[in-house]
C-alpha cells in the first residue's frame, strides 16, 4: 500500500523537532560531563555538539542558561492551555453544524477571552500593516545636506518666505517705482532699522548656494546616485533608483478607546484607580508619540525619493532631447529647404547652388548604397571562408590523432627493444588554429622558431608541443 506523501511542512516539523530533541540530549550529556572529577577526562563542549549534530554556539547558549525558540516562544503565549482548548472546542463545535468559522471569527473569539482575563484592551497588540521605510544611501545623503545646517531666524520668517524679486529694468517693477526728482533721500527712523537677528551670522554662513553644493558633493559621494551630478548622459546600464523597501516594525498601536475616559473624579474610586487610568494614558500617549514619530520620517523619505526621482527623469529628459535633436539634424540635413512665398505655392529654382547640391546628395546616397551592398558582399566571404578553416582544422586534428596514436605504438616497441628514449621518433606537431586562420585570411605572421604558440582559444588546440617533455605513457627508460 502505497503511503501518502509528507507535506513539506510536515517534515519541517519533524525536523525541527529531531533537532530540539538532539539539543536536549546534547545539553544533558554536557552537564553530565562536567561533572566528571579533576582527573578523569572530560570531552568538552565541541566533542559533544560534533557528536549529537548541533551547532556548537547553541549549545554553549543553552548550557549557559539560555532558552530554545519554543520556550521563547511559549513565554509570549497570552492563552493558557486550558484557554487554547476552549478556542479549539469552539471550532470544532462550529464546525459540526458546518459553519465553520473564518480567522476574524477565531481572533475575535480569542479577543473576548483575552478582555475577560486582561481587561478590555489591557494587553498589546501590535499594528498590522505599518513599516518603517529603509533609506537608501542617496536619500541618506539628501536628507543630510538638508540636516547639516540649522536654519537662522531670517529663513525662518514666514515673511520671507513669499518675497519676489523683480529685476527694475523690468515694467512692472519700473511701474511700482513712484520717483521725484524734487524729494531728498529720507534718514531712517529707530524703527525702522533691521531687527538683530536679521544681521545673524549663520544668514550669511548659509546659504542656498552652500546647501546644493552640500547637496551634490553627498550624491558624488554615493555609488547609485553620483551619476546624477556627473556631466556624463543617462545610459541603459545605469540603475535607476531602487524602490522603498518596507521592513515590519512591532509598534504598540494607542488604545484609542481612552479618548472617551471620562475627565470627572467622581468616576474614580480612590487615586490607585485615578493613577491606573493615567498611566494608562501616558502609554497611549507615548505609542501616538512613535507613530507620529514613524510618519515623520516616512515622510522625509518619500520626500527625498521623489527628488531623486525627479532628478533622473531630468537627466532621461537631456538625453531624450539631444536624440530628438540629432534626427531633426539629419533630417534637416537630407532635405533642402527653399525660401517662398508660403506652403503650396510653386518654386522656381534659378540658382546653380541648388542643382550642385542636389547632384552631390544624389553622389552620395549612391555611394552609400555601394559600401552597404560591399560590406554585406565581404560578410558573406568571410562566412564562408570561417567555415572552410573550421572543416580544415577538424581535418588536421583527426591527421594529428590518426599520428599520435601511431606514434604511440611506435613508443611502446622501442620501449620493449630498449632502444633509447633519445632514439625514439619525435611526437606528431600540428599547426595552431590562430596560424591557420591567420594564414587562410591573407595575414599570415612570419615564421618562428616555435611553430605552435603556447597560447590558444581552442580547447584542442597547440597540445603537440606541450607534450614533448612528457614521458610516453608506456613507462620510463632505465637505460636513459
Amino acid at each position: 500500500m502505497v503511503n501518502k506523501a509528507i507535506s513539506q511542512r510536515t517534515r519541517d516539523h519533524e525536523a525541527s523537532e529531531t533537532r530540539q530533541a538532539n539539543l536536549e540530549k546534547a545539553t544533558a550529556a554536557y552537564l553530565e560531563d562536567q561533572k566528571k572529577t579533576t582527573g578523569e577526562r572530560k570531552k568538552g563542549l565541541r566533542q559533544i555538539a560534533e557528536q549529537f549534530g548541533v551547532d556548537k554556539t547553541t549549545l554553549n547558549r543553552r548550557v549557559h542558561g539560555g532558552q530554545s525558540i519554543q520556550e521563547f516562544n511559549t513565554t509570549k503565549q497570552k492563552l493558557t492551555p486550558a484557554e487554547e482548548k476552549v478556542i479549539v472546542d469552539h471550532i470544532i463545535e462550529r464546525a459540526q453544524r458546518a459553519l465553520a468559522p473564518t480567522r476574524t471569527q477565531i481572533q475575535e473569539f480569542a479577543n473576548h477571552i483575552l478582555e475577560e482575563k486582561y481587561g478590555a484592551r489591557n494587553y498589546e497588540p501590535s499594528v498590522k500593516g505599518s513599516f518603517a521605510l529603509t533609506q537608501t544611501s542617496p536619500i541618506k545623503a539628501i536628507a543630510k545636506s538638508f540636516r547639516a545646517y540649522v536654519p537662522s531666524s531670517f529663513d525662518a520668517d514666514p515673511s520671507h518666505a513669499t518675497v519676489t524679486h523683480q529685476p527694475i529694468s523690468s515694467p512692472v517693477a519700473l511701474g511700482n517705482l513712484e520717483i521725484s526728482s524734487a524729494s531728498s533721500p529720507a534718514t531712517p527712523t529707530p524703527s525702522q532699522k533691521r531687527a538683530r537677528h536679521d544681521t545673524d551670522s549663520g544668514l550669511l554662513e548659509d546659504t542656498p548656494s552652500k546647501r546644493m553644493r552640500m547637496l551634490t558633493s553627498n550624491l558624488s559621494a554615493t555609488s547609485s546616485a553620483s551619476f546624477l551630478t556627473s556631466k556624463t548622459p543617462y545610459t541603459s546600464d545605469i540603475p535607476f533608483p531602487r524602490l522603498l523597501k518596507r521592513v515590519p516594525v512591532d509598534t504598540p498601536e494607542p488604545d484609542w478607546s481612552l479618548t472617551k475616559t471620562s475627565a470627572d473624579p467622581r468616576h474614580y474610586v480612590g487615586k490607585e484607580a485615578m493613577g491606573h487610568k493615567i498611566e494608562q494614558l501616558t502609554k497611549a500617549l507615548a505609542d501616538a508619540e512613535r507613530l507620529l514619530e514613524i510618519a515623520g520620517q516616512n515622510e522625509e523619505t518619500w520626500a527625498a525619493q521623489a527628488v531623486l526621482q525627479d532628478m533622473t527623469l531630468s537627466k532621461m529628459n537631456k538625453v531624450v532631447h539631444a536624440k530628438e535633436e540629432e534626427r531633426a539634424a539629419k533630417k534637416d540635413k537630407s532635405s533642402l529647404t527653399l525660401p517662398g512665398p508660403g506652403e503650396g505655392y510653386g518654386r522656381i529654382w534659378t540658382d546653380q547652388a541648388i542643382l550642385d547640391y542636389k547632384r552631390k546628395k544624389r553622389e552620395e546616397e549612391e555611394r552609400e548604397a555601394a559600401e552597404k551592398k560591399q560590406r554585406a558582399t565581404e560578410k558573406e566571404e568571410m562566412r564562408a571562408k570561417r567555415a572552410e578553416i573550421e572543416a580544415d582544422w577538424k581535418d588536421i586534428m583527426e591527421k594529428h590523432r590518426l599520428a599520435v596514436t601511431e606514434w604511440e605504438e611506435d613508443c611502446k616497441i622501442l620501449k620493449e627493444q630498449k632502444v633509447k628514449k633519445k632514439d625514439w621518433p619525435p611526437k606528431p606537431t600540428h599547426i595552431s588554429k590562430k596560424e591557420l586562420t591567420a594564414k587562410r585570411l591573407g595575414n599570415y605572421p612570419s615564421t618562428s622558431l616555435n611553430p605552435v604558440p603556447s597560447g590558444s582559444n581552442s580547447n584542442d588546440n597547440d597540445r603537440g608541443l606541450e607534450e614533448d617533455d612528457r614521458e610516453c605513457e608506456v613507462g620510463s627508460d632505465d637505460e636513459d
